[in-house]
């Protein structure tokens, strides 16, 4: 499962990495960046003590899933993941091998509307396709904007993973870890500057009994 920010997981694919983790799969996590420029509009906010934060905040979470699983950091500058494809195809690719043909992997969908989230999209598409490896894709940022039936989300396309009652509870408990996206990072409530990046509103979207995927290589039906 490979994410452009350490929550991007939880958010779209914790479901399914909590089901292949009770079947025995073997799971392997690739967080492109710390997350560290979620408050870049908070001076007083440092981008490195907040990159640290994330990836506790990644590791807690991904307990609740798929305990013991490693977390591969590629530490790349978050917000500026464009302009280093090359090299997360290439870790991408080298964690795949050279035979994919048993790998499944997951990872933000390619029209997301994020640049993150689709540089990493790329990535993904170059890695795989090189080696034969089945690809999904999860919509994150494109619940902010797509409308029921969209044709931008392809929904003939859409394949749904219906999340039984103890995967979706890990999955809440999963999201509810990310603090600093979900609640102010100050002490004051009340100001303006210091919003939840995920909004309640927004994390509606993955309070639902079901996960969103599209097949996007690889022979995945």
């Amino acid at each position: 499962v490979v994410s452009a920010h350490p929550d991007d997981e939880t958010l779209g694919a914790a479901g399914l990495i909590a089901s292949l983790h009770a079947r025995g799969a073997a799971l392997d996590l690739i967080v492109a960046s710390d997350g560290e420029a979620s408050h870049a509009h908070l001076p007083a906010v440092s981008a490195a003590a907040l990159g640290r934060r994330r990836r506790d905040e990644m590791g807690s979470a991904i307990g609740h899933r798929a305990p013991g699983a490693p977390i591969r950091w590629l530490g790349l500058p978050d917000g500026r993941l464009a302009e280093h494809e090359d090299d997360m195809a290439g870790s991408i690719g080298r964690l795949i091998g050279a035979d994919g043909s048993g790998t499944l992997v997951a990872a933000p969908w390619r029209a997301d509307g994020h640049p993150d989230h689709e540089a990493v999209a790329r990535a993904v598409a170059r890695a795989a396709g090189a080696s034969g490896a089945a690809v999904v894709e999860f919509p994150v940022w494109a619940w902010l904007w797509a409308t029921p039936g969209d044709p931008r989300l392809q929904p003939e396309r859409l394949r749904l993973l219906h999340l039984d009652g103890p995967v979706w509870l890990r999955k809440q408990r999963a999201i509810a870890e990310h603090r600093s996206q979900i609640a102010p990072l100050g002490d004051d409530p009340d100001d303006p500057d210091d919003r939840p990046v995920l909004t309640s509103t927004f994390l509606a979207h993955f309070r639902r009994r079901y996960e969103t995927y599209l097949p996007a290589g690889g022979g995945v039906a």
